[in-house]
């Protein structure tokens, strides 16, 4: 009798330890991305993938970030919308026009110049051909949905503008209907 308590006392313990480390090793495997505002010029957008009816899209551009001191740097930006949301319509992918967005950055979808070489490019009207990228050099990506879109600014400055408002061109990605 002695023996069936101390098992039941060793596996009421282990248990309670086992449960007690779960939480913190679940926090570690499920970190929550942080968001961020940022804002981009469409360069060019990579040959699409067929749309699907049923699962989330994704079309993924090569966009200059304007960063908050106005410096410009390439990066990507996966667009991810759902078969009733919009893409990016045809009249945003402008390079005068500055797009918001809630974006996460995401490590996962990096492309190397190489990568991107390897896809035709849609170029957006009056953006420039990028041409000048060393094969190994790589962009960061940052991921955005039709929810994240906050809203876009006409830019006939050589320098974005920040664009914290929603402007009437936002309405273009608002759900269909």
């Amino acid at each position: 009798m002695r023996f069936a308590l101390s098992t039941n006392n060793f596996l009421l313990v282990s248990a309670a330890l086992i449960c007690s480390a779960l939480p913190a090793f679940s926090e570690s495997l499920y970190i929550k991305k942080q968001q961020e505002t940022i804002h981009v010029r469409l360069i060019a957008r990579e040959a699409p993938a067929a749309a699907s009816a049923f699962s989330q899209n994704v079309d993924s551009y090569l966009v200059e970030l304007v960063d908050k001191h106005g410096d410009e740097h390439l990066a990507r930006l996966s667009f991810r919308f759902l078969p009733y949301e919009s893409p990016i319509p045809e009249e945003l992918r402008d390079y005068e026009i500055v797009l918001t967005f809630r974006a996460t950055r995401d490590r996962d979808c990096d492309a190397s110049a190489a990568q991107l070489a390897a896809h035709p490019l849609q170029y957006s009207s009056d953006a420039p051909q990028i041409r000048v990228l060393k094969p190994s050099s790589s962009l960061p990506c940052y991921v955005a949905t039709a929810k994240d879109y906050k809203g876009s600014k006409r830019n006939h400055h050589a320098k974005a503008v920040r664009n914290e408002s929603q402007s009437d061109e936002s309405k273009v990605l608002a759900k269909r209907e």
